[in-house]
């Protein structure tokens, strides 16, 4: 037992049934009251033994007053922060498939470069910077009836967001924990546009091929028939929602409405997610008749509660498999000559393109696509092919040839 005295109370504080263990304590007990008699910071030693000391122990050197709020905060390990700055987030409101992205980026950076305390942090900056240029991911491969896994470079804009999210939790850290020291980490070392892991690709007129090909399918692929898929595919480059946020539509969060056009009315389904990708809710239309009369359909066939689609995203049994069957089955090649891919995203990509090529610059194509500014809209969807650029420059006004009369 340590024992001291207090404004004339005495303290008590056990120390332990291993007598140097307790020695050794009692030596750092003693340099914390001479630095709270005195106003000063503990020796170096002792604030390192403090910031290694067992949570508990933390504890109650904060009730017996040996240390003071701050000290305590820098005692805690990084996954006692790590737990904070999660209960931050999800106090603030923020998505909950943010939160989960945001922590488990955090830990898996954090576990790899052998961070145990927020001080390793700012000391290790140059070294989490070294892991985020190199470190490769791991993605499991299907072959045949089991997965195996392989190493593959992480691509730049992942690796933006995870500096993004270390630089986000030191900057909370210093407001709300009491830490005065940022660790200089850059948001964004890499250039997205060069090392994308992705470019994809539109169909046109071949996305018709696609419905045909699902349509006429009779398979389960997924847990949907054909038919289904055709709807999934149809909704999916109507809507463009992506496909986490094709597996929350529900048939309550779906009604009809009759909306003017041309001195008319024409029939409009609404769907609406309550949480996508920005942890906002949307609401997007579709006016395809066909397309209507499919979803109302599939809606009979469906409790309220319940996902019209089976989308899965994660793991090895994906809808994207689905997908690229019925490509094969239309006799369209996933991947093109360019190297690029046809996924659950190129189903988004339909959608962009297309409005894009008929009203060029127009804000309400932002809308749709659900962008924070027509810059984005038009740097990712605007792609024009050789026939498009053909065209643009066939209708602009043309000179003769000199002297041609």
């Amino acid at each position: 037992m340590a024992e001291w005295r207090f404004d004339g109370v005495l303290q008590r504080l056990a120390l332990g049934g291993n007598e140097r263990a307790a020695r050794a304590v009692a030596v750092h007990l003693d340099h914390l009251l001479q630095a709270r008699d005195l106003g000063v910071e503990p020796p170096p030693a002792t604030a390192l033994w403090l910031e290694r000391c067992s949570q508990r122990l933390a504890d109650r050197l904060l009730k017996h007053r040996l240390i003071t709020p701050d000290q305590r905060v820098r005692a805690m390990t990084l996954d006692e922060h790590l737990d904070a700055f999660e209960a931050h987030l999800k106090a603030h409101e923020r998505a909950a498939e943010y939160v989960r992205d945001r922590v488990a980026t955090l830990r898996e950076a954090f576990d790899a470069c052998g961070f145990t305390a927020y001080a390793d942090v700012v000391a290790g900056a140059k070294r989490f910077e070294q892991w985020n240029a190199s470190a490769p991911r791991i993605v499991a491969v299907r072959r045949g009836a089991k997965a195996a896994s392989k190493p593959a470079l992480r691509s730049a804009a992942r690796r933006n967001h995870t500096a993004s999210a270390v630089s986000q939790f030191c900057r909370w850290m210093v407001k709300y924990s009491g830490e005065k020291s940022v660790a200089p980490i850059d948001r964004s070392p890499f250039n997205a546009e060069q090392n994308r892991r992705y470019e994809r690709f539109s169909l046109g007129e071949r996305f018709q091929l696609l419905l045909d090909a699902a349509d006429a399918r009779a398979d389960v692929d997924r847990g949907m028939d054909g038919p289904t898929r055709c709807t999934l595919w149809w909704l999916a480059s109507e809507t463009g929602y992506r496909a986490s946020e094709l597996g929350r539509i529900t048939p309550r969060l779906i009604r009809i409405e009759q909306v003017p056009h041309d001195g008319a009315t024409m029939r409009v389904m609404l769907i609406a997610v309550r949480q996508t990708k920005s942890g906002e809710p949307a609401v997007q239309a579709v006016v395809t008749p066909g397309l209507i009369d499919r979803v109302l359909d599939l809606m009979g066939r469906t409790l309220p509660t319940m996902p019209l689609f089976p989308v899965r995203t994660k793991g090895d049994w994906t809808t994207v498999a689905a997908l690229r069957r019925d490509l094969e089955a239309a006799g369209i090649a996933p991947v093109n000559e360019r190297g690029e891919v046809y996924d659950m995203h190129s189903l988004r990509y339909e959608l962009g393109q297309s409005l894009l090529m008929q009203n060029p610059a127009n804000n309400a194509v932002k809308e749709v696509m659900r962008h924070s500014t027509i810059e984005l809209t038009l740097k990712t969807y605007a792609r024009a092919t050789l026939s498009h650029k053909v065209a643009a420059l066939m209708n602009r006004p043309m000179m003769r040839e000199p002297r041609a009369g």
